[in-house]
């Protein structure tokens, strides 16, 4: 298992270093997809870089590293072989927010912590994307 996930991370890698020479606004398409994950909500590339924007002041870094730190944990949980609790909170237009609680252990546990290795490839490639997009703007200056 950790083998997969280090190819997904290479992969994540090597996307990014081929699309380095691609018009910038194409490049962000060349990421993957983000995993279906229900407590995640509609994830999409632009809906990840708002938050990144909103919650770490465009400091990719940080987002990645308060993942890494969930990712952790829950390899920890998984090691301990214990069940890990997630909050989160469900929006639907028209309907006050509702609390919602799962408990994953074994078999999901194993598939959401796919999941979160998968969530982190695609921010690496959203991260070097933006270190490129970033580099582009000051070379025009």
């Amino acid at each position: 298992m950790f083998k997969t996930r280090l190819s997904l991370l290479m992969a994540a890698a090597g996307v990014a270093a081929i699309v380095l020479g691609a018009p910038v606004t194409a490049r962000a398409a060349h990421c993957p997809l983000f995993p279906k994950v229900v407590w995640w909500g509609t994830l999409t590339h632009a809906t990840e870089t708002d938050t990144v924007q909103r919650r770490y002041d465009g400091n990719w870094k940080s987002a990645i590293a308060a993942w890494q730190k969930n990712l952790a944990k829950l390899m920890e949980i998984q090691k301990n072989g214990t069940t890990a609790a997630i909050r989160y909170t469900s929006k639907v237009n028209g309907h006050p927010d509702q609390a919602s609680n799962v408990k994953l252990s074994g078999n999901k546990l194993d598939a959401y912590i796919d999941n979160v290795w998968k969530r982190l490839a695609v921010m690496y490639c959203l991260a070097d994307v933006r270190a490129a997009e970033e580099g582009s703007v000051a070379k025009r200056r």
